[in-house]
């Protein structure tokens, strides 16, 4: 599938590239080939074999089944501006709208019909796409619109045109707005009815659709299918609203990542003789203050500030909570002793005692992917991770904007605006993201914050696990 690539890319003749994939040959090579030609030629992806069943119907007849999970697979075409279809009608529907449009402004949608029910339907596809939103209109174009609609119609998005539509005022309101600065797609819901609206209304939409500098998609109803096959070669007209809709968000999306920054390489091992945490230190994630012991007798010289947690040290345990190797909200010396006590007698191990810090609990780390080499995950963090299964992955390296989209994507993402008063600053995750990726490239590691504490101000690595040599750690993705 690379050579296909590297020849459609070169090729004048093509604009769009559609494929449809059961599994890779080199997935790295592959997406970073993907994230160099997305920036000219829109690419869409139908990846099968998505379970298990569908998997075996695979190796039967190719040999080969892909290990990138459907969720982690999402994750990285989203990175590298790959457009995901799920059949082969999406496949059709995506690569019609890009040999119209390469782009858009964005995802702010206006809907135009003249059957109020449909609008209400439109409106509800968009709000199960993350991509596209309502536009709000303006005041002129809500004014302009109100001189060319009946005085009962609804001159507010979604547009209800009424049964009293026309011709003309199909026309009149698609360029209204279509000039509308707070849109940048435009959907027509057509109706074709024999007293008001016929077929002189095709040349008026076509000469709109082309003077309009945005994308405008339509779907029409009560026109003969000859004709109706005549008018999809001048204009883009889909079936259904959910086509439409689904065509729109892919507009969308591919814009939006056109707009990303470029990425910047970091040099592997360029950190000689680093120290782990000095490091985090140095890209602005605070380490808490803490102490080896192992001793009995140390904890009277010990000087930090209590409440404080108590855990094993030993790069031999890696889920320390799951075994019994960690204990919290520790309030004095005694109990400090006990747990210690405890420690010592069921790993003879030594002890780390360490100031609590109080915040959300994120992971954060990275690992080695046998398809895709070194990846970076992001999550809800802490003992709870594995189960919370809400987690966002990237190739390593990660741009900002990559780092920011992993943000939004968790599905913890509402306490960024103060759910329930939950405090936590976003931007201390994001940069928490990019140093992680940073130091994993640079120093050539695989390594894990879990939890990374966050509150209002600061941004914690309280436990750091460095993973073996370039070994795959399963890290739970969808």
């Amino acid at each position: 599938e690379n050579e296909f690539l590297d020849f459609l890319e070169k090729d004048e003749k093509t604009e769009v590239i559609s494929l449809y994939l059961e599994s890779f040959s080199d997935a790295r090579g592959f997406f970073m080939k993907c994230r160099e030609i997305s920036v000219k030629k829109p690419v869409i992806l139908l990846k099968a074999g998505n379970n298990k069943k569908s998997s075996r119907a695979i190796m039967s007849h190719t040999g080969k089944i892909s290990s990138i999970s459907p969720g982690l697979l999402k994750d990285i075409m989203v990175q590298n501006g790959v457009v995901e279809a799920h059949d082969l009608e999406e496949i059709v529907d995506f690569s019609k709208v890009f040999s119209r449009y390469k782009k858009s402004d964005g995802g702010r949608i206006a809907i135009i019909t003249s059957a109020g029910g449909l609008g209400v339907i439109a409106t509800d596809y968009i709000s199960r796409h993350n991509e596209l939103s309502m536009a709000k209109l303006d005041k002129t174009t809500v004014d302009k619109l109100s001189r060319v609609m009946p005085s009962f119609a609804s001159c507010n998005n979604p547009i209800d045109l009424t049964a009293d539509v026309t011709n003309e005022m199909y026309g009149s309101a698609i360029e209204i707005v279509g000039n509308c600065s707070n849109v940048d797609m435009v959907l027509c819901l057509l109706q074709f009815h024999p007293s008001k609206v016929d077929g002189n209304l095709i040349p008026i939409i076509e000469d709109v659709s082309r003077r309009i500098e945005k994308p405008v998609f339509y779907c029409i109803n009560g026109m003969e299918e000859e004709k109706l096959a005549d008018v999809k070669k001048s204009i883009l007209v889909y079936p259904t609203i959910r086509r439409a809709m689904n065509a729109m968000n892919a507009l969308a999306f591919r814009s939006r990542w056109l707009k990303k920054g470029s990425y910047e390489q970091a040099e592997e091992k360029q950190y000689k003789n680093f120290n782990l945490k000095d490091l985090l230190i140095k890209h602005g994630i605070e380490i808490p203050e803490s102490c080896i012991i192992e001793n009995e007798s140390e904890i009277e010289n010990i000087k930090l500030n209590f409440p404080v947690a108590c855990k094993v040290h030993s790069s031999k345990v890696y889920h320390k909570t799951d075994v019994g190797g960690v204990y919290l909200n520790i309030k004095n010396k005694e109990e400090l002793r006990n747990a210690f006590l405890k420690l010592k007698e069921k790993f003879n191990e030594k002890v780390e005692v360490q100031s609590m810090v109080d915040g959300f609990e994120f992971i954060v780390g990275t690992t080695h992917h046998e398809e895709l080499g070194d990846i970076i995950m992001c999550g809800a963090g802490g003992v709870m991770a594995e189960v919370y299964m809400d987690t966002s992955f990237r190739m390593l390296p990660v741009s900002k904007e990559d780092a920011e989209e992993m943000v939004r994507e968790l599905k913890i993402s509402p306490i960024f605006n103060g759910y329930r008063k939950i405090k936590v600053n976003k931007d201390r995750v994001t940069r928490a993201i990019m140093a992680v990726s940073e130091i994993a490239c640079r120093c050539g590691i695989n390594f894990e914050i879990n939890p990374l504490v966050v509150n209002e101000q600061d941004a914690f690595a309280v436990d750091i696990k460095l993973l073996p040599d370039k070994k795959e750690v399963v890290f739970a993705h969808p």
